[in-house]
């Protein structure tokens, strides 16, 4: 009778183990549009060679701490998850009790022995008014949370990589820029002291243009150290040290996409469908609900299967085999006000995550809206600085050849020397603010991959100087 009933409530969990001795509910697995718990990344050679921005989030993925902070966190609620799927099955228990045995007593013969008495024991809970399903919908709920949570997180840490990525390219385009703006001063410079040398000019107008040449170095000379300094922030997010020195492939030139303003409010209910974020804190609410009906549970009656075998050996009588079946029925009378307290507790942190939950909505459709006009700020501010950058570089040249003519003014040409200076620098600076902002919008829309950086645009780049 125990043979039978052990094997027939057993089996199903042999079979079920079998499958997988590490992970036998399979608790890592695909959830719908949640991804499979899975290592952060297999890291591949990447040293001593220029890298895009793709290249540079997989190593971020790789190497950053937090991702393996995270994949630890979705693992441990995964291992809960299964704890709870584990009081689905019996429990089965060997024990073993060896005892001294003397009987002597009149006329019948003397026992005087060592009993080995090995029992098997199962348990099997049969009702419990739903406390162990309310348990498995927590646990689900909670490594849901986790996953989404650990989403989320990568979504961040992509949009990390990418703005130090674009800030290098930034600062290493404003050198390039102040490289320029130096070779046009010397030039400059070279053309008033020639005439300086013919008495055309005075010697003021000599220190000035050598005064103009100076703060040309000095601008380059901290541009170079911004770049350096960027440098260093860019290996830092992608979890190496500051000093490892890194090149980079420069991105496409950008490529503005048309925005219709009728669509903000289109994306804000998008973003509330996909951030991660906010998946995961609803998971959160949906796992208090279930804590709570959990928590309800303990205070009523449960009904558990009990079986019993034990042996003794060696025996006086043939068959020393003792079997027990029986029902178990027990019921929580007075706990001391600690199920009062589980319950209170259970209800506050339903009321937190609920009101957690409602915040990062309107955060969510706060920063959807703000990312969104500053995308359009910097499309629009792109386009302008092209504009700015080609009527400054006209200007400057014809004031340039004017100068070397000798009909133009020292004053004049410093002038707008200094105004293309400036317009190369606001354009570098909206090529940056364009590629930060559509990135940025990615994300809080819940929408940013490790390939977002890379996908095509709509429209032909402006021509970019």
């Amino acid at each position: 009778m125990l043979r039978l009933l052990c094997w027939l409530l057993l089996n199903p969990a042999l079979a079920l183990a079998g499958s997988d001795a590490a992970d036998p509910f399979a608790t890592e697995r695909d959830f719908g549009s949640v991804t499979a718990l899975t290592p952060p990344c297999i890291e591949t050679a990447w040293q001593g060679q220029p890298l895009d921005s793709n290249q540079l989030v997989a190593i971020a993925l790789c190497r950053n701490p937090q991702t393996r902070i995270d994949w630890a966190n979705a693992r441990v609620a995964a291992a809960q998850w299964g704890q709870v799927l584990a009081q689905r099955l019996p429990t089965l228990d060997l024990g073993v009790a060896i005892e001294r045995q003397e009987r002597h007593g009149g006329l019948s013969t003397s026992i005087d022995q060592n009993l080995l008495s090995p029992n098997l024991s199962l348990s099997y809970l049969l009702f419990d008014f739903g406390g162990r399903q309310a348990r498995d919908e927590s646990a689900r709920a909670t490594l849901l949370a986790a996953l989404h949570s650990q989403n989320s997180s990568t979504q961040r840490l992509i949009l990390a990589v990418l703005q130090a990525y674009y800030q290098l390219i930034a600062n290493d385009a404003a050198v390039t820029a102040a490289r320029a703006n130096e070779q046009t001063a010397e030039t400059v410079l070279k053309a008033a002291q020639l005439r300086h040398q013919i008495g055309s000019v005075t010697r003021v107008d000599l220190l000035q243009a050598q005064s103009a040449y100076s703060q040309t170095r000095l601008n380059r000379q901290s541009a170079e150290g911004n770049a350096r300094t960027a440098r260093g922030v860019l290996a830092n997010s992608i979890g190496l040290d500051a000093d490892v020195p890194l090149a980079v492939v420069a991105p496409p030139q950008p490529k503005p996409d048309p925005i219709a303003e009728e669509n903000i409010h289109l994306l804000i209910e998008q973003a509330r469908g996909q951030r991660p974020d906010l998946a995961a804190a609803e998971a959160q609410v949906r796992a208090a609900l279930a804590n709570q009906r959990a928590v309800r549970s303990a205070g009523l009656p449960s009904l558990s299967l009990s079986l019993q075998q034990i042996n003794s050996y060696p025996s006086v009588t043939p068959d020393s085999r003792d079997t027990q079946v029986g029902l178990q029925l027990s019921m929580p009378l007075f706990t001391g006000f600690a199920d009062s307290y589980r319950l209170r507790a259970s209800q506050a942190e339903i009321e937190l995550q609920q009101a957690r939950s409602e915040l990062l909505d309107n955060q969510v459709a706060l920063e959807v809206w703000q990312r969104y006009h500053a995308l359009q700020t910097s499309r629009d501010t792109l386009s302008t600085t092209l504009d700015l950058l080609a009527s400054a570089e006209a200007a400057a040249q014809m004031a340039l050849g004017q100068y070397r003519s000798g009909v133009g003014t020292l004053l004049n040409l410093l002038t707008l020397q200094a105004q293309l200076a400036n317009a190369r620098l606001q354009h570098i600076q909206a090529q940056y603010n364009w590629f930060s902002s559509r990135m940025a919008l990615a994300q809080a829309l819940g929408q940013l991959t490790p390939t977002s950086a890379s996908e095509p645009a709509s429209q032909p780049p402006p021509a970019s100087r």
